[in-house]
């Protein structure tokens, strides 16, 4: 059912998904389970994470670890959920009707369409949840934000680049797909930081 649903909601109805080999049809199977397994047990896992390390923690540190396990989880979701509804079907899309300019059939590998779907999702994913990092960077004084600021337009460009080189097809489309909102991310965490930093300070002052 998923299997079909993706392929209802990504591929273009004249495109065809072909099996190059007897096992492609399997390697399908293993992608989509891959990738559900990852997204439904990151909430799971982390909750085990919690209640592991819960009685160790103090008051304050507990309600910092739930709000940084939501952020992640929220963030992971959003980046996963972002790409599915709207970084992959235009990326997907493009490279359908860039194939149908060069005069190609529309016919492609079903292993390699699950792959590709799959590899953007969790890319995405992933790559959302790093203003986590960055804010974490900022409260406990690794990083410096008023340098971060005063290297805005060289850390957007590295976010450009990055983006280039971990989306999988050679257009820019899914580069500026993915690189736009997360310039937005990287700039809010740079507030939460600055703001969890003055907090921190007031409350060790």
């Amino acid at each position: 059912m998923v299997i079909r649903k993706v392929r209802a909601d990504l591929l273009p109805s004249d495109a065809k998904l072909i099996a190059y080999s007897w096992v492609d049809s399997f390697s399908v199977y293993f992608i989509v389970s891959f990738v559900l397994g990852i997204i439904i047990c990151l909430p799971l896992i982390a909750y085990e994470v919690y209640a592991y390390i819960n009685p160790a923690l103090y008051p304050h540190e507990r309600r910092f670890l739930i709000a940084f396990s939501a952020a992640f989880i929220g963030l992971f979701a959003f980046g996963a959920w972002y790409s599915y509804v709207l970084l992959t079907p235009v990326t997907v899309k493009f490279l359908y009707y860039f194939a149908l300019a060069t005069g190609a059939e529309p016919i492609f590998s079903i292993r390699d369409f699950f792959y590709f779907v799959g590899l953007i999702v969790l890319i995405s994913g992933f790559f959302f949840t790093l203003p986590i990092g960055l804010t974490l960077a900022i409260k406990y004084e690794v990083i410096d934000p008023s340098i971060l600021e005063e290297k805005r337009k060289l850390v957007i460009f590295a976010i450009l680049i990055v983006a280039a080189i971990i989306t999988p097809d050679p257009t820019p489309v899914s580069m500026l797909l993915i690189s736009i909102p997360f310039i937005a991310l990287y700039e809010a965490s740079m507030r939460v930081g600055k703001w969890l930093l003055k907090s921190k300070k007031k409350t060790t002052g």
